[in-house]
């Protein structure tokens, strides 16, 4: 991964370029750990059950072994993997001007 620059050297939209640029790299770095605990998960759950099946004296496999593991729940941003560029405080920033222009009267001019 190359390293970026110092943000207090840019100006402008070189800027927002570099922001832009770094919330992917860590967005992207996020979804690496993510993926990284679901198949640590997926794994242990595999090692549990061969252990259990092979200390077992009867050839019987416990009839919960036979229903899929509960999946770890993973928040939809790192399913779609797709950054959402618009934040919660953005948005709630627009709403909040939005009801405030609706609340300004136009001026009346004579």
């Amino acid at each position: 991964m190359q390293k970026l620059p110092s943000p207090g050297v840019l100006t402008g939209n070189a800027q927002y370029s570099y922001i832009m640029e770094k919330r992917e790299n860590e967005f992207k770095e996020y979804c690496i750990k993510v993926e990284n605990v679901v198949e640590k998960y997926q794994y242990y759950i595999s090692v549990y059950r061969d252990a259990n099946l092979s200390i077992r004296k009867s050839a019987v496999t416990p009839p919960c072994f036979k229903n899929r593991p509960l999946a770890l729940e993973v928040p939809p941003v790192f399913e779609s993997r797709t950054l959402n560029w618009i934040c919660k405080e953005e948005k709630r920033g627009n709403a909040e001007l939005k009801k405030k222009n609706e609340n300004i009267k136009p001026v009346e001019t004579k």
